[in-house]
Order: C-alpha cells, then sequence, then structure tokens
C-alpha cells in the first residue's frame, strides 16, 4: 500500500543485493499507479496490476513478459503496461494458500486490535472478495478487485476445516472488506461453521447487520467485529461517500454490545 511502498523498496533493494532477485511488486499502490510506480522505484522489475494469481503464475511459468496480462515492466529504459488481467471468475478454483511453505510462529502480532497471537492460534482468510459497494472515495479496493465476487461457502468450510486439522488454528480473521454484504450468505455461513467450534472475527459496515444476523454470528463463535466507521462527523461521512449515518454507527455498535461481540471502530 503506498504508506508501505518506500519501505518495500527498501527491502526490495537488500533482496537484489543479496541475492541478485528479480523484484515483482504488487498491491494497491502499483495497481493505482503502474507506469509511475516503476519510474519513480527503479528497483522494481516487474509490478503486478490488479489480482496477481494467475499472473505470477504465468510469470513463474516462463511466459513472455509482452504477453502476461496484467503487469507493468521494464524493457531497457522504457515502461510497459500490458492490458489489464480481467478478474478471476470463480473464487473455488484457487487453492489454498500453501500455509506450510510458512512459519507461522514467526507471526506474532495482533490480527486485529485485541486478538494477540501470544494467546491464540489465529490464521487470515477470505470469504468474499472486492467490495459491492464502491462508493468510499478513499478506497482502493474496486480499482484492485474491479469487482465483487464471493467464495461459496462449502469452500470457506473445506479451508478451515484444512487450517484447524493440519495447523491447530483455533482463531479465523476474516479479512473481507464487508463479510456481512449477503445475509444468506452469513447465516448459511454460521450454521456450518458453528460445528467447528471455533472463534472469528470479521470487518464489515454498520449499515450491513441487523441484530438478527448478530446473534447468529455470536451463537456461531464470532468474537469481535470491526466496523468501518471512519469519522465521527456527518458531514465528513457524506464528503467521502460513505453511506452511513452517526445514528447507524451508535446502532450498530450498541447491537454488538448487547449481544455480547466485542468491537472496534476504524
Amino acid at each position: 500500500m503506498t504508506p508501505l511502498i518506500n519501505k518495500a523498496a527498501e527491502i526490495a533493494k537488500e533482496m537484489k543485493m543479496l541475492y541478485q532477485a528479480i523484484i515483482i511488486v504488487g498491491g494497491n499502490h502499483v495497481t493505482s499507479m503502474p507506469g509511475e510506480t516503476m519510474k519513480e522505484f527503479p528497483i522494481f522489475d516487474i509490478g503486478i496490476v490488479g489480482e496477481g494469481e494467475e499472473t505470477l503464475r504465468e510469470i513463474c511459468d516462463g511466459v513472455s513478459l509482452q504477453d502476461v496480462l496484467g503487469i507493468v515492466y521494464r524493457e531497457k529504459d522504457k515502461v510497459i503496461v500490458n492490458q489489464r488481467r480481467p478478474p478471476i471468475c470463480s473464487l473455488d478454483d484457487l487453492p489454498f494458500p500453501a500455509r506450510d511453505l510458512i512459519d507461522m510462529k514467526k507471526y506474532r502480532g495482533a490480527s486485529s486490535p485485541g486478538l494477540s497471537r501470544e494467546f491464540l492460534t489465529i490464521t487470515e482468510i477470505y470469504v468474499n472478495r472486492g467490495c459491492n459497494w464502491g462508493l468510499c472515495t478513499f478506497c482502493a479496493s474496486m480499482k484492485t478487485h474491479q469487482k465483487f465476487r464471493m467464495r461459496s461457502i462449502d469452500n470457506v468450510i473445506a479451508e478451515m476445516k484444512e487450517c484447524i486439522e493440519k495447523y491447530k488454528i483455533n482463531h479465523f480473521t476474516i479479512d473481507d472488506d464487508t463479510f456481512t454484504t449477503d445475509k444468506k450468505r452469513v447465516m448459511e455461513f454460521c450454521e456450518k461453521v458453528k460445528p467447528l467450534n471455533i472463534k472469528w472475527d470479521a470487518d464489515t459496515r454498520v449499515n450491513n447487520v441487523d441484530r438478527e444476523m448478530l446473534q447468529a454470528m455470536k451463537n456461531a463463535g464470532c468474537k469481535k467485529l470491526s466496523f468501518g466507521v471512519e469519522s465521527g462527523s456527518q458531514r465528513i461521512l457524506q464528503l467521502i461517500k460513505k453511506g452511513i449515518t452517526i445514528k447507524q454507527i451508535k446502532d450498530a455498535f450498541n447491537m454488538c454490545h448487547e449481544i455480547g461481540i466485542e468491537t472496534a471502530a476504524y
């Protein structure tokens, strides 16, 4: 992301010096400004614009860079921006993350404020990708993901079961931009995750919850919800096109507290 792009360039410089590695950068910053990023940071060899799964696989398979959709790269002194890759249609077709390739014990920080890996065995997981609102002026989600898509609940539960059995995970942080986009899906998720007997938290909007949904989430192991509040000023909320009101913020937090779900505001 933009606040970390300079730090990423510093790390890339060290990697290039130590390993003579090809440096590939991805994320919201290069997606938003592909040409500018490559010109400002010559240490980056290739930039991935948008979603990276299929793009990175093609690069690793040795496909000629001129034929790889969704990248920006350097050809001598010229920066080439290829055509954008269409978003992945079926998220269920993607393999589960290869968590076995990292030492998860090294990840000691909180996955979300108040949830420490000192006491919990946590991993992150996605149920949906992108945002179906696309209104907020400050957000890069639609720029990166282009459109909102959903995994099947059964596919999500299968990944959770693998994490529990293989890695002894006992808490999941659902990193969707808006987990509660579709109430019917949330209720299905709660029904199917409850037998796993684990705890979880998620991010959402204050105008995308109701008491029935929150109670089902609590019963299914939801420990905490983080809401995109952004501001306590109605004027600012309108300026950034957040699409929520101060009353909706208060109502959502009050419902969570009454039901027994911890909260955080972003």
